[in-house]
């Protein structure tokens, strides 16, 4: 099947007179510069600089902004969005009716009968193919038949390799945007004004100064691809010349069924002194397993 559901996700809905200009002022993205139609990645942060949420802004219309979330910090992000409402024109709801979908092409014939498309963009996971579906009027036992086992575990091998960070996993409370290199050019205006959050943002980057860590995708090469470590390598030692450099936090083997998904795939956590080396080791206690290779940009 080339539609899948990513049950991983919620869409926030803000509307009102004041949504927009809102928003604006809490996000690291430009959302007054997005058009009816046009989406955006965006950080949600603290008064401090850390994140709370990675999501993708959707403007709906001129009054109204939808926010895709991963599920584990949508009780962060609402806390932390209301606490700046105060006398706000605007309304923030869940939308419970809404559903996020991914499409593997542009032919929607495999879409569930009766389903209604009311918003499309690019996809989440930047190097997944086809385009991001919103959609209402999907019933439950659908949904169900849109998160089969293969699809799921194609969407993780697309999130990994797009080193798209989970929340509880990659990203929690404590992280700031500049441990996801990958990801700053796209979710960060450097030219908007103010948002809450950004003076550790813009500090960092005008000195060009590194987190203490990063996370990064690569291309995982086993010495041996039968191996039961093919299953097993979260928490594998990320080593260079016998010293430990980070670690892999998610991790998924090739998928021999599609020709995208055709190697291994680990997130790194790397310390900020290795992050320029081409090739690392990949190691389980003393054991050495295979090696790995940057997948993206070297930002």
């Amino acid at each position: 099947m080339s539609v899948s559901a990513l049950n991983e996700f919620v869409v926030l809905e803000l509307f009102g007179p004041a949504a927009v200009q809102f928003l604006q002022g809490q996000v690291s993205a430009d959302v007054e510069a997005l058009h009816q139609g046009a989406s955006a990645e965006a950080f949600l942060l603290e008064p401090n600089g850390k994140t709370v949420s990675l999501m993708r802004l959707y403007r709906e219309s001129d009054d109204r902004i939808w926010m895709i979330v991963d599920a584990n910090a949508l009780d962060a992000t609402v806390v932390r969005l209301r606490k700046f409402m105060i006398r706000t024109k605007a309304t923030l709801e869940t939308r419970n009716d809404l559903f996020v979908l991914h499409l593997e092409s542009t032919n929607r014939s495999e879409l569930p009968s009766q389903v209604n498309v009311i918003a499309t963009g690019p996809p989440l996971m930047n190097l997944y193919p086809g385009e991001m579906l919103i959609v209402s009027d999907l019933a439950s036992e659908a949904v169900s038949e849109l998160q089969s086992e293969s699809e799921l575990a194609l969407q993780e091998w697309y999130r990994i390799a797009s080193c798209y960070p989970k929340f509880g996993t990659e990203l929690d409370l404590d992280s700031v945007p500049a441990s996801f290199p990958d990801l700053i050019d796209r979710a960060v205006s450097f030219t908007k004004g103010c948002y809450v959050g950004q003076e550790l943002v813009e500090r960092m980057d005008s000195r060009d100064s590194s987190a203490p860590f990063a996370f990064r995708a690569a291309k995982i090469s086993l010495d041996d691809p039968s191996s039961h470590l093919n299953r097993s390598l979260v928490g594998a030692q990320i080593q260079l010349s016998g010293e430990l450099a980070g670690v892999v936090t998610s991790f998924s083997s090739a998928r021999l069924d599609s020709s995208d998904a055709a190697f291994p795939v680990a997130i790194l956590k790397l310390k900020r002194k290795f992050l320029k080396r081409p090739v690392y080791d990949v190691g389980i206690g003393d054991l050495q397993v295979g090696s790995c290779t940057f997948i993206g940009s070297q930002r």
